[in-house]
C-alpha cells in the first residue's frame, strides 16, 4: 500500500507534484482552455490531496483515505486523464 511505500517513493511524488505545481502555475493562462490541460490541473489536485492524506498521523483513517481516493481515481479520474 502507499502508507507503506519508502521515504524515497513518498519524496518522488512529492517532486511530481511540484513540477506538476511549476507547470501548472507558468502554463495556466496560456492553455487553460485546452482538454490535456483541464486533466493535468485536475491530476496536479489529486496528487496533492492524495499526499495530504498520506501525511494524516492516524494510520487507520489515513489508509481509508487514501484507499477511497485511490478508487475514485481508477472509477472516475485515470480513464479521462489518459485520454
Amino acid at each position: 500500500m502507499l502508507l507503506n511505500a519508502s521515504l524515497k517513493d513518498k519524496e518522488s511524488l512529492q517532486e511530481i507534484h511540484s513540477l506538476l505545481h511549476a507547470l501548472f502555475v507558468r502554463n495556466r493562462h496560456q492553455h487553460k482552455r485546452n482538454h490535456w490541460f483541464k486533466s493535468l490541473q485536475q491530476f496536479r489536485k489529486q496528487l496533492g490531496l492524495l499526499l495530504e492524506e498520506m501525511e494524516t498521523k492516524k494510520k487507520t483513517v489515513a489508509e481509508q483515505k487514501v484507499t477511497a481516493r485511490l478508487r475514485y481515481w481508477d472509477d472516475h479520474c485515470i480513464h479521462q486523464w489518459y485520454l
